[in-house]
């Protein structure tokens, strides 16, 4: 190890020089793509089963609701209460859905002046050559 302070090592230079290589050659990572997770995937996947001696198709995900009814009019707690949770979870989600357009409702008057808006824009717009 030099203790020498008068002779200091020469500074990498690390600022990137315009016109020179990349300083990230790769470049930024992507976001990453909504994908379905394995366990979504492995739902939707179609199978065939047996139900009173007739053949059935549907997904896992719809077997495994059949199979969870059954078993909690069978009485099993367990069943009934995933049973409900499953149920009360789809209406969140249809209550949601519903929400979000009642809560702008639209009259006449309202789609008149978005219709005469629209022509506006039309009117003023210029024309592409067909």
């Amino acid at each position: 190890m030099s203790d020498d302070v008068d002779d200091p090592k020469p500074k990498k230079v690390t600022k990137w020089i315009k016109g020179g290589p990349s300083p990230n050659p790769h470049g930024r990572k992507g976001k990453p793509r909504e994908k379905k997770n394995a366990a979504s995937q492995a739902l939707d996947q179609e199978i065939t089963y047996v139900v009173n001696g007739q053949r059935k198709k549907s997904t896992v995900r719809e077997g495994t609701a059949l199979k969870l009814a059954k078993e909690a009019v069978e009485g099993n707690k367990a069943a009934i209460k995933m049973l409900l949770n499953w149920e009360k979870a789809a209406r969140t989600e249809e209550k949601a859905g519903q929400d979000s357009a009642a809560a702008y409702p639209l009259n006449e008057d309202d789609l008149k002046t978005i219709d005469a808006i629209c022509e506006r824009i039309r009117a003023t717009s210029p024309k592409s050559p067909s």
